[in-house]
Parts: C-alpha cells; structure tokens; sequence
C-alpha cells in the first residue's frame, strides 16, 4: 500500500509541476540568467536565492548515482503532503514511503558503499517517517500574504524568526525536561525503537543487501497510472465525482483512521447543499466550527484537570497525535 500511494504522490507531485512549467521556466530564466522580464520583487525571496539555495542543499556524503533518486523521493514526500493538505484541509499527514527505502527499491541496496548506507541512516534525522513537516505551514502563510498589500519580500523576516524561535525553544525544552525528569521518558523517539531503527536498519541492509525490488515497482507503476487516469478525468471530465488526492492519501495514516468522519462530513455538506443551497451551508457553517472548537476546549479542560488532579500522570486524548 505504501509503494502504492507513493506512486500516487509521484503523479500528484509531476502533474503540478506540468501544470506550473511556465512559472517554473521563468524561474530558472531568472536564477540563472538573470532574465529582466521576470519579475520576482514581490516574491518572499528571490528567485535565485531559491534555486541556488535548493541546490546547496542538495549536497550529502551519499554515492552520486544514489542522490538524484533520494533527492526526488525526498521532494516529492514534501510537496506531496504539502499538496495534500491543502488541497483536503487535513492537519497532517505522514509519507506513504520515505525516500530513503524509495530510492533502495528503485537501484537495490548491493551497489551501495558503507559510506553511503551510513550517511542514508543520518538522514533520518531531516527526513523520515513525519506527519508535520512546516512544508504545509509555509504554503499557508505564503497564500495568506496574497491579501496584504504590501511588499512581500518584507514578509519573509517574520517567517525566519519565527522558525529560529521554534527551533531554539524546542532545543532548550528538550533539554530542560531530559534533565528535570529523565530523557529516558521521552518514550521510543529519543532510546526506543525509533531511535535505533536507522541503525538497526543499516546494519540490516549491510548484512542482507538486496538488488533492484520490482514487486514494490510494480505497484508504484499500478498506483502512479490510476492517479494519472483519475487526474485526467477530473481536468476533462465535468462530472467525474473521484477526486484523486482520495486515492493517493486514503491508505496514510492519519487519513484510514479518520476515514469515516471524513465521509460523514461530505454526507452532511452533500445533504445540506441538496436541501438549502449555498445559503443553507454558509448558515451551518458556525455549528461545525463550533465543533471543531468544543473539542479543542473540552482538550484543554482535560488537560488542566489533569494538572490539577493527575500530576505526572495524565490521560491521551484521542487523535491528538
């Protein structure tokens, strides 16, 4: 399923960029040949600070037959979620597959050096197996600076201190808890299995290397042609009800858990339209709000009943994750 979905992603991720090659073509005029009649004042940075910032990046102690591979599987595990959350309104969403097994099952781990397979396990550190990535957030908070009339190239400090802010604080709250209570209760991400997995996995992959994986292929291919299928006929065909990011994310966590509400939601809104029109919807809008803001409430009563009551102990709250 994981193989599946990301040949869903892949199509998703591909057709974006066809259907911005103009931009992206312009893009590249100004970075590299400083192309006067492309305009990019107004944008948050410059267009070839992006480019050439992409490209430093992009330098790793990996093989250079194993970097282009990664680096795609990587951009689209990024753009893929980013696509998917804004155009579902999910909160997050994790990776049908990380571009670390993606680019494995693609060339096999038996061409690759112990250098490589070590460096693949350190970026596990920048890039694995996360639902909240600020990719999404970025997207937000750029489509959010289209309605303010301003320059948007001042727009970008708050950004930068913001994220250094989040960076350092969670730093030192990170270290401050492992000292007043003990690392060791952080939970699997800092001592358990999270934590060891990328090693354990190298040294499994050392011991047990494995050539091209064609199965997993397979299915990327199954997946890749029903997305690209569906994508045509929501661009050609009007009344094609399918839309195909349903396809690409139904099988990722947290979405085949949510599944059902997000069915029941599009019942209700199908009803509603059905029954009142427009009218009747924008009406309603204010009770699902109102919902979505009760459990987020009825969360924080929890949580200080907790402080109150429970100390040290404390209650999960469902979906919290």
């Amino acid at each position: 399923m994981g193989a599946q979905s990301m040949g869903a992603f892949i199509v998703v991720v591909l057709v974006g960029f066809w259907m911005a090659r103009g931009h992206l073509r312009g893009v590249f005029r100004k970075a590299f040949y400083r192309d006067d009649s492309v305009d990019d004042s107004d944008e948050i940075v410059s267009y070839r600070t992006a480019v050439f910032g992409l490209i430093a990046c992009s330098a790793t102690g990996m093989a250079f037959k194993y970097i282009p591979i990664f680096l795609f599987g990587a951009l689209v595990m990024y753009l893929g979620i980013t696509r998917v959350i804004a155009e579902t309104g999910l909160i997050s969403i994790r990776a049908p597959l990380m571009p670390q097994p993606f680019a494995m099952f693609v060339m096999g781990s038996d061409v690759l050096s112990q250098q490589t397979q070590v460096s693949i396990a350190l970026s596990y550190s920048w890039c694995s197996d996360t639902k909240t990535t600020i990719m999404p957030a970025l997207a937000h908070s750029v489509k959010l600076y289209d309605t303010v009339r301003v320059n948007q190239r001042r727009l970008i400090l708050p950004i930068v201190l913001a994220m250094g802010a989040g960076v350092l604080a969670t730093f030192a709250y990170t270290i401050y808890m492992g000292y007043l209570n003990g690392a060791a209760n952080y939970g699997g991400i800092f001592h358990g299995g999270l934590a060891r997995y990328p090693w354990d996995n190298l040294v499994k992959k050392s011991k047990d290397p494995f050539s091209v994986q064609w199965l997993p292929i397979m299915y990327m291919g199954i997946g890749a042609a029903v997305t690209l299928l569906f994508m045509i006929l929501r661009y050609r065909v009007a009344w094609w009800p399918l839309h195909p990011i349903g396809f690409a994310a139904g099988p990722v966590y947290p979405v085949n858990n949510v599944i059902f509400a997000i069915f029941l939601a599009w019942a209700i809104k199908s009803i509603v339209l059905r029954i009142g029109g427009i009218r009747a919807y924008r009406a309603g809008r204010p009770f699902f709000i109102g919902l979505i803001m009760g459990h987020f409430v009825g969360a924080g009563i929890s949580f200080v009943v907790d402080m109150i009551w429970f100390p040290g102990q404390g209650h999960s709250i469902p979906f919290s994750d």
